[in-house]
């Protein structure tokens, strides 16, 4: 499991992301292109806010399927928590078809979120790794 103090990494997003500590920070953007996470075919984005009055960290996320090939874009959201645990979401386009063929979710994690990271898939192919967005 990948681990790091949630106060130090609170502290360490929020001036990379160029965040204010405010109950719910502005939104900080995120796209998986040109990462680990990446995998042809599938363009995986959104946004991530922390919330400074409960801890929670808030995820919206966006995948596209790049192709028409029909096969579907999937986007793995993976939540690493400070009790080893692991919290897994998922969220596909509609049709296999780059023709407007795109899924969206919002997630919300708990104060306890160590880390979360992002891994793009074409049908049942997934990227060689995982982007960290938190």
């Amino acid at each position: 499991m990948r681990k790091r103090h949630v106060a130090a990494g609170v502290a360490v997003a929020l001036a990379l992301v160029g965040l204010e500590a405010s109950p719910a920070a502005a939104a900080a953007s995120w796209n998986a292109t040109g990462s680990a996470g990446d995998k042809v075919g599938a363009w995986g984005y959104g946004s991530l806010t922390y919330n400074t009055d409960n801890g929670r960290v808030e995820v919206a996320a966006t995948i596209e399927d790049t192709k028409k090939d029909g096969h579907r874009a999937i986007l793995k959201i993976q939540a690493e928590y400070q009790d080893n645990s692991v919290r897994t979401e998922e969220i596909a386009d509609t049709t296999g078809s780059s023709d407007s063929s795109y899924g969206s979710g919002w997630f919300t994690f708990a104060s306890d979120v160590d880390s979360i990271w992002v891994q793009e898939c074409v049908a049942s192919s997934c990227a060689g790794g995982w982007y960290q967005i938190w």
